[in-house]
């Protein structure tokens, strides 16, 4: 009834109430037996950007919760999210004038933003929803999220391709949107927690697609590659090596990129020391990465060449 007055601030308040609550599973129940879910979809478009912020912190603990996603994503949940997230892109990437306004509402923005792309991977865990996300617009969305330069912002953008690559069924719209020169342009230079999610969505597009084994290393995959094969070694980092294990595995798979990879000495070396791995899959993928290689009989000579290799 509260949220029905008008009042902004009124609104904010109770917002930021049934926020603070969601956060607390057994409340659901009781939530999803009134309109709240609906009118809470609603006010992430308020106009007030703290409303926003917080009906947006209220959608994501409740759609966390896979029983109640369907009736969020009925409500409009994955529209919304998408639109909040267009218009913080477009008032970033607008004109001198708008983006001279942006530091004094920027923080709350970029929260929102990463709210919304969270929104959006969640629903991304459950592939019965891929095609109504597709249907929304996720794709040229979290493209344009990729693009903004903020690191939070990427990294729950690599979230959601993340999630959406391992589908073979998204592997074309991903290819038809650009979807992996963006990735692979922000992997060179994005911060540790970024690269991670998106050298995951590669290594998938790179296996599920032939045409964009190509596409990757033409638009500088071996070069994102080797920079993050360069990040000290932590936990973390010991897992992006194994996805930069499997990337170099799936793009070696195309013809057009076995020779390439065994005149590159750059990649060769990186490809040698994950062989050589105690990592049971990173070494795996690191001896499929040469034995993809040496599908193409033109590499046999080189790599007989290179007493490492051998």
């Amino acid at each position: 009834v509260l949220l029905k007055v008008g009042d902004v601030e009124l609104s904010r308040e109770v917002t930021r109430l049934i926020a603070n609550v969601a956060s607390c599973i057994s409340t659901h129940k009781d939530m999803f037996s009134s309109a709240i879910p609906e009118r809470i979809v609603c006010l992430c478009q308020s106009t007030d950007q703290w409303t926003r912020q917080y009906a947006l912190v209220a959608v994501l603990s409740l759609v966390n919760e896979e029983g109640n996603q369907l009736r969020l994503l009925e409500a409009g949940a994955s529209k919304v999210a998408i639109e909040v997230a267009e218009e913080i892109a477009s008032r970033m990437q607008g004109t001198e004038e708008e983006k001279a306004a942006i530091p004094k509402r920027q923080y709350l923005d970029l929260q929102c933003h990463q709210y919304s792309c969270l929104v959006l991977g969640t629903l991304a865990t459950r592939p019965t929803y891929h095609k109504r996300l597709h249907d929304d617009g996720v794709v040229p969305t979290i493209v344009k999220a990729l693009d903004l330069g903020s690191v939070d912002v990427q990294v729950c953008a690599g979230f959601v391709f993340n999630l959406l690559a391992r589908s073979q069924d998204n592997t074309c719209l991903l290819s038809l949107s650009g979807a992996a020169s963006t990735m692979v342009k922000v992997a060179k230079a994005a911060e540790t927690r970024a690269v991670s999610q998106i050298l995951v969505a590669l290594r998938f597009l790179g296996q599920n697609e032939e045409a964009l084994q190509l596409v990757i290393t033409e638009n500088g995959g071996f070069g994102a590659l080797s920079r993050a094969s360069h990040l000290p070694l932590t936990d973390t980092n010991a897992s992006i090596r194994r996805e930069i294990a499997g990337c170099i595995c799936a793009l070696a798979q195309h013809s057009s990129n076995k020779y390439t990879l065994a005149t590159n000495s750059t990649i060769l070396d990186i490809v040698l020391n994950l062989a050589h791995s105690t990592d049971a899959e990173m070494a795996r993928f690191g001896l499929a990465a040469f034995a993809n290689v040496t599908e193409d009989p033109s590499t046999h000579l080189i790599l007989a060449k290179d007493k490492n290799v051998m």
